[in-house]
C-alpha cells in the first residue's frame, strides 16, 4: 500500500455555520455538500471530493485527517499489521462523498483515516469546463488551491512518527531537535512536497493548524491584505497583533524584498514609514528637470480612467462586475461607473450605451497638479485641446484620502469625453 497526499481533514467547531461563513466567503472554499450537520468544502485545485469537512463539536480540534491510498485492497492488511502494534482500528462505511475507510488512533486521541481515492469528480454543478482543472476559478475571497499540510503535537510522539515511517511509507525531511540532541519535530512526507504532516513531541494533544496552498507571494500578500479587512488577528514577529497597524508594515516588509515594490498604499495613515520605503524615494520625488515649467519637476501622467462605449451595457457591466470584480460606484439610465477595490478615485471604468463598441475618453491624472485631464482617442491629442475649458465635478473624498479627482474637459469640437 502506498499513500498517496493528505485527502481531507475534519474540523470539530462550535458554531459550524459561522467557520462555514469564513472558510466559503473569506477563504474561497467551495460548499459541495452537506450531511448530519456537517459540511462539505473544497479546494478549487483539489481532485478528491471535498478538501475540508466542518462539524458540530466542543471544543474546536482535528476530528480526523484522512489520508488517500493507491489500492485499498490492502487497507487490510494495514489495519492488520496496526493492530500488531496494539494501535486501535476500526472501520467507517457511513462517511457521505467516499468509499469505506479505516481509521486507527495511535492513543493520543487523534484520529487517523486511510481511504481510496475519493470521488474525483466534480459535486453538483461546480465542474470546470478545464480538464485539468477540477473547479472554475470565481474570484471570491483568497481561493488557495489546495490542502497541502498539517501539523501535530502529541504525547505518542516516537509511536506516531513510527506508524507514519514504519508503516505508512512516509521519510523524514526535515527534524528538528531539543538541545539535549532529543528530536523535538519530524517534518514527514510521501511525496513530493517538502511535508504532508510536522509531528511534534507535546505534553499532551495539541494539534496546530492546517495549511492550504496558494500559488505565489504576491498572492500571500494579497490574502494578508484580505484578511486584515475582515478584522482577522495575525501573527507579526512571534506574537498575536491588531492587523491596522503591525501587519500592514509586516506585509509592507515583505513587499520590500521587491526591488518594483515602493508604495503599499498604507501611506500618510499610519505615520512616517508606514507605506513608504525608508531608504528610497517616494513615487511622486521625482528628480527636478528644467524646461516649460520653470525648473519643477515634470512627472509622467498615469491612468486613472477609461470611459467605454457598449452596445450590450448590461452584459458588459455584468462581465466587469462578477468575472473582473470590480465595485459599482453609481448606476444611471445607460451609463454605469465602476472602480478597481483598491482605487480611490469616483470611477476606474465607465460604461455608456452606444451602437459602435470602443474607448471615447481616457482620463490621465496629472501629478503635478492633482488634477485629471482627458486624452481624446479620436486623434492622439495627449493634452487639453485648443479653446477648451474645465468643467470641475465634485470630488470623491476629502484631499487626504483621495489622491485623484475626475474633472472634464468640453470643447466646441468634443463633447464625448469624461465628465465625471
Amino acid at each position: 500500500m502506498k499513500v498517496t497526499h493528505l485527502a481531507h481533514v475534519e474540523l470539530a467547531c462550535r458554531d459550524v455555520e459561522a467557520s462555514c461563513e469564513f472558510l466559503r466567503d473569506v477563504f474561497g472554499l467551495v460548499e459541495v455538500g452537506r450531511a448530519d450537520g456537517s459540511i462539505y468544502l473544497r479546494c478549487w485545485g483539489d481532485w478528491q471530493s471535498h478538501s475540508v469537512i466542518l462539524s458540530p463539536g466542543g471544543e474546536p480540534r482535528a476530528a480526523h485527517l484522512a489520508w488517500g491510498v493507491d489500492d485499498p485492497s490492502t487497507l487490510g492488511a494495514t489495519a492488520e499489521a496496526l493492530a500488531e502494534r496494539g494501535i486501535k482500528t476500526w472501520w467507517e462505511d457511513g462517511e457521505p462523498f467516499q468509499a469505506r475507510a479505516l481509521r486507527f488512533d495511535v492513543g493520543d486521541g487523534q484520529t487517523y483515516e486511510l481511504l481510496s481515492d475519493e470521488l474525483r469528480t466534480p459535486v453538483g454543478d461546480v465542474g470546470s469546463r478545464l480538464h485539468a482543472q477540477p473547479l472554475p476559478l470565481r474570484g471570491v475571497g483568497i481561493e488557495p488551491r489546495r490542502l497541502d499540510h498539517c501539523h501535530v503535537g502529541t504525547d505518542e510522539f516516537e509511536a506516531t512518527s513510527a506508524v507514519f515511517r514504519e508503516l505508512l511509507g512516509f521519510k523524514i525531511r526535515e527534524q528538528v531537535n531539543l538541545p539535549s540532541g532529543e528530536p523535538l519535530t519530524h517534518f514527514l512526507s510521501v511525496n513530493s512536497q517538502v511535508h504532508d504532516i510536522a509531528v511534534r513531541r507535546a505534553s499532551a494533544l495539541d494539534f496546530h493548524h492546517i495549511a492550504l496552498w496558494i500559488d505565489s507571494r504576491e498572492h500571500m500578500l494579497r490574502s494578508a491584505e484580505l484578511l486584515c479587512h475582515r478584522g482577522v488577528l495575525l501573527p507579526c514577529q512571534g506574537a498575536v497583533r491588531q492587523p491596522s497597524r503591525d501587519v500592514r508594515r509586516a506585509v509592507h516588509r515583505l513587499r520590500a524584498m521587491d526591488p518594483a515594490a515602493v508604495d503599499d498604499g498604507t501611506e500618510g495613515r499610519d505615520g512616517a514609514g508606514a507605506g513608504v520605503l525608508p531608504d528610497r524615494p517616494a513615487p511622486h520625488d521625482a528628480p527636478r528637470r528644467g524646461g516649460a515649467r520653470g525648473g519643477r519637476r515634470m512627472s509622467a501622467p498615469t491612468l486613472a480612467a477609461v470611459e467605454l462605449r457598449c452596445p450590450e451595457l448590461e452584459r458588459s457591466r455584468a462581465f466587469f462586475t462578477e468575472v473582473l470584480g470590480l465595485v459599482e460606484s453609481s448606476a444611471s439610465d445607460g451609463e454605469v461607473a465602476l472602480r478597481c477595490v483598491g482605487e480611490s478615485a469616483y470611477a476606474s471604468v465607465v460604461l455608456r450605451a452606444g451602437e459602435k463598441p470602443g474607448v471615447t475618453a481616457i482620463v490621465l491624472h496629472d501629478p503635478d497638479d492633482g488634477s485629471d485631464w482627458p486624452a481624446r482617442t479620436s486623434d492622439g491629442c495627449k493634452s487639453p485641446p485648443s479653446g477648451a475649458r474645465r468643467r470641475p465635478t465634485k470630488a470623491s473624498g476629502s484631499s487626504s484620502t483621495s489622491r485623484r479627482r475626475c474633472a472634464g474637459w468640453a470643447s466646441s469640437h468634443d463633447d464625448s469625453l469624461m465628465s465625471r
